[in-house]
């Protein structure tokens, strides 16, 4: 039993150094993944900054350019209304 017992206790170091070797590579990979995911999320957050306030000023533009256009339509009825008007 006594030979037994210590192959059995190599066996059982041996195997815990393995699986120890491996936990911390997982570990480690998980560290970094953890790592990449905080970048990506700051950088989308970014994005997300910048893209919120341009729709903002682009929406703008396009009522004052919808501004403009009714504008001169408007004009263009008025003449056809005085050329009718005339006629």
């Amino acid at each position: 039993m006594d030979l037994f017992q210590l192959f059995l206790g190599i066996y059982l170091a041996v195997l815990g150094a393995y699986l120890s070797i491996l936990m911390g590579r997982v570990l480690k990979q998980n560290g970094r993944v953890l790592e990449k995911i905080d970048i990506t999320t700051r950088t989308l957050g970014d994005k997300i900054d910048t893209t919120t306030r341009m729709p903002g000023e682009k929406i703008d533009q396009g009522f004052r350019g919808m501004d403009e256009r009714a504008e001169e339509r408007h004009c263009e009825v008025i003449e056809l209304i005085k050329v009718l008007a005339k006629g």
